[in-house]
């Protein structure tokens, strides 16, 4: 269970760093865009980021709430993949 739900959170931020279509970056992402996420009880073990090639890792992390030893909530990756977008870099 656990290593699924870090491969999970890995390959969706891995996904939402990758150039959005163009249709998405100039209409803006809305919360309909944002795949469902599933429920998963327990704390992050690891955010990875990976992918980016117009940005820094550095600012990704500096827009997003998830984080290493938190507790799990579907709507604040939700939140944070919104932000990501938010960033006109993908």
């Amino acid at each position: 269970m656990r290593k699924s739900f870090l491969l999970y959170l890995a390959v969706l931020l891995v996904l939402a760093t990758f150039p959005a279509p163009d249709s998405m970056a100039q209409s803006g992402l809305t919360g309909a865009d944002i795949p469902n996420v599933p429920s998963f009880k327990g704390k992050i073990a690891e955010v990875t980021i990976s992918g980016n090639r117009r940005t820094r890792s550095s600012l990704i992390e500096l827009n997003i709430e998830t984080r290493q030893g938190a507790q799990y909530s579907p709507q604040t990756v939700k939140e944070d993949l919104k932000r990501i977008y938010k960033l006109d870099f993908f």
